[in-house]
């Protein structure tokens, strides 16, 4: 399955803007790129994405986009905003960026990506028009913006992280710390089992012998599932200690279950 590009509001944003930048010949190579893997050492600092991406004539080709930082008035307005909205701040301070934010800032004139430089060394590169490199670029940075759309405003020298103290509620290291495995102790003492009042006959009354999800006799199938299920039961539960089998068993038999 293909993967999809600006599936938040905050990627589908970007990868408008993008697709302004550039022909659908090269965005369409530019995607196979960073779908095949073919975009990497990606590095996303301060105001700065950069990657390599494989070349036809060079084994990579350095590329890069540059965000210029919010002026003094566009931060105030943007904390104007959050206070104006207390219901979209409370969403950021649990780590959420809500699309509402971003129909807010277009609605206050703020535009998050109008303007941006791009770089690459490849010859078929030229001005503020991109070539399929740094179209590979462009959808690994959607892709992250999908991610971690808070990623926006850091590019633009506004980190909401910081400036709201949320570095908990979004943290997400990369790559993953894991445990290694191991394996738990077993434990000897025999599990406690609650006896349940039986309500087979109860359950199988509100069954009709063939429902429309099974073209078989649904009711006969279950009524030889219940009778089954005291037996099997016993052998799931292994490995017990041999002696407290027959114990389980008798208590099995005798058991009745009772559903709330």
């Amino acid at each position: 399955m293909a993967k999809k590009y600006g599936v938040t509001p905050w990627g589908a944003e970007l990868l408008r803007v993008l697709e302004q930048k550039t022909d659908y010949g090269r965005l369409g190579r530019g995607k196979t790129y960073a779908n095949t893997g073919r975009v990497y050492d990606v590095s996303i600092e301060d105001n700065h994405i950069t990657a390599k991406v494989e070349g036809n004539y060079s084994p990579y080709y350095s590329t890069g986009m540059d965000f210029p930082p919010f002026s003094k008035d566009e931060i105030a307005r943007i904390k104007e905003i959050l206070d104006e909205n207390p219901l979209i701040l409370a969403e950021i301070m649990n780590g959420k960026l809500p699309g509402s934010f971003l129909v807010k800032l277009k609605e206050a004139g703020i535009s998050l990506f109008a303007n941006f430089d791009m770089h690459c060394d490849c010859p078929d590169f030229w001005g503020d028009y991109a070539c399929k490199h740094i179209a590979g670029l462009y959808y690994i940075a959607v892709s992250e913006m999908d991610k971690n759309p808070f990623i926006l405003f850091s590019l633009r020298g506004f980190d909401l992280i910081k400036a709201y103290g949320i570095e908990e509620e979004i943290e997400m290291g990369y790559p993953l710390s894991l445990d290694p495995w191991k394996e738990a102790e077993i434990e000897s003492e025999v599990p406690e089992i609650i006896k349940l009042q039986d309500n087979t006959h109860f359950i199988l009354s509100m069954l009709s012998s063939h429902p429309p999800f099974a073209p078989i006799d649904y009711k006969e199938v279950m009524e030889e599932f219940y009778k089954k299920v005291p037996r099997a039961l016993v052998q799931i539960i292994s490995p017990i200690q041999n002696e407290e089998i027959d114990k389980i068993e008798r208590l099995m038999q005798n058991a009745q279950f009772e559903f709330e």
